[in-house]
């Protein structure tokens, strides 16, 4: 019998263990919505709510990442800004990936941040996640830490973020979960967008731009454009038609953000990059 008792308990144990590991209040790896994985807001988890269903938001920024185009080897500073009014608790999940699938540069984390790995199709993913009450803030937290961009030019990398507003009750019931990405684009993929003639006799400014755009046409030699405002993954998100150089683009209830400005005439096509503030 005492065998019995001891072996029963030995058991408790290893599932107690087991238990603790699959329910680290730390963040968890591989859940940030990215392809292949779930954003922490399936059954079992933070499912009290529909994703991005609440009044809060997560944003990625990186005032060194000019444009959101990198650097070979070079280091940025990234951070991940969760939000929601009247909660203290935020965490957050983060990778940045190939088209493949595969690791993206190198992540180290920072200040009430961890890193945690897994397995997704194949690729063995590292994920910046939260550390144990590493979110704390009234109404929101940012996390910062540094993601290294690959030694050679590799194309486009996107970012992939969830954030989660905890309503700090030490479970997993009752908190919004939020998902957002940033593609970053290469030195060569911008090149290629700039590279004809056409293109070159195109300008816009401001860049960075706040509430309007103006394109400078530096031949004067196309009299009228039309225009089209695309995110990175080219969705459309605005268009004019026939508008001159001195003509303004409103980018009023345009997100920040990296976009696309698609300039047409005379059956000549350019892409400009820019920035809404």
């Amino acid at each position: 019998m005492k065998k019995k008792i001891t072996l029963g308990l030995a058991l408790i144990g290893i599932i107690s263990m087991s238990s603790f590991e699959i329910m680290d209040n730390n963040g968890r790896a591989v859940a940030t919505g990215s392809p292949g994985e779930n954003a922490c807001n399936q059954a079992g988890c933070h499912s009290t709510y529909a994703l991005n269903s609440g009044t809060g938001s997560v944003k990625i920024t990186a005032p060194t990442l000019t444009n959101w185009s990198y650097t070979p080897g070079q280091t940025y500073a990234i951070t991940v800004t969760v939000s929601q009014t009247n909660l203290k608790l935020f965490g957050l999940g983060f990778e940045a990936l190939q088209s493949t699938g595969a690791n993206a540069g190198t992540l180290t984390a920072g200040t009430g941040t961890v890193l945690k790995s897994g397995t997704i199709s194949g690729n063995s993913r590292t994920s910046v996640t939260h550390a144990l009450n590493g979110g704390s803030g009234t109404g929101s937290h940012a996390f910062t830490f540094n993601w290294k961009a690959p030694a050679t030019d590799i194309g486009k990398i996107t970012f992939y973020c969830a954030g989660n507003a905890t309503n700090s009750s030490n479970s997993e019931s009752g908190d919004y979960i939020y998902t957002t990405s940033q593609v970053v684009t290469s030195p060569s993929t911008v090149g290629i967008l700039e590279q004809h003639e056409f293109a070159k006799q195109m300008n816009v400014y401001p860049n960075p731009a706040t509430n309007q755009l103006q394109i400078m046409n530096e031949s004067n030699s196309f009299t009228t454009m039309n225009v089209s405002i695309l995110d990175l993954k080219g969705a459309l998100i605005r268009q004019q038609q026939s508008i001159t150089t001195n003509e303004l683009i409103a980018l009023d209830n345009i997100n920040a953000g990296v976009y696309l400005l698609k300039i047409e005439s005379e059956g000549k096509t350019a892409f400009k990059q820019f920035v809404k503030q």
